[in-house]
């Protein structure tokens, strides 16, 4: 009689059990870590994009303030040409519009929602975007996140910093 449970094969209800709850303890630790992992990486998406940002308008402002002809490629095809001369803002206080009307930039999408990377003027908390806001001879760029408690101040504001030119 024993020798036939011996001969049987597969697994226990128990052996189930175990791996089941093993593999449930697995997923509870593994499953918030990915989704912070994720979190954190559109949070340093937003920063690069605010980082690279930052010499790219340095370049349209030095452009702007002084009238240089083709310098920068203002109208977004490609080429620094004569069009550009035409394209190029006529304060540093219009480039935010520019800049979203350049095709380069345009085409540039949040990480969180799909919607468009820059705006014009200060960014929304929860908004996932990048806010250019220019005045005098100064521009602002802040990078938000799709939450208005993240940021390390807890505003949505995950990025922030000045550019200007003489």
């Amino acid at each position: 009689m024993f020798s036939k449970i011996r001969n049987r094969k597969g697994f226990t209800l128990i052996e189930l059990m175990i791996v089941v709850a093993i593999i449930g303890i697995l997923a509870a630790i593994a499953i918030p870590n990915y989704l912070g992992m994720q979190r954190k990486a559109k949070m340093r998406a937003i920063t690069e994009a605010s980082a690279s940002l930052k010499s790219e308008l340095q370049s349209w402002m030095a452009a702007v303030a002084g009238a240089e002809d083709r310098v920068v490629d203002f109208d977004g095809d490609g080429d620094v040409d004569a069009d550009d001369d035409d394209a190029r803002p006529d304060t540093i206080a219009d480039i935010p519009d520019q800049w979203l009307a350049n095709e380069k930039f345009a085409a540039e999408v949040s990480p969180w929602n799909g919607n468009q990377l820059y705006v014009s003027g200060p960014c929304d908390a929860e908004s996932g975007q990048i806010g250019i806001d220019c005045t005098g001879n100064t521009c602002v760029v802040t990078g938000c996140s799709d939450r208005d408690d993240d940021g390390p101040n807890g505003d949505g504001i995950i990025f922030q910093t000045t550019v200007s030119v003489e």
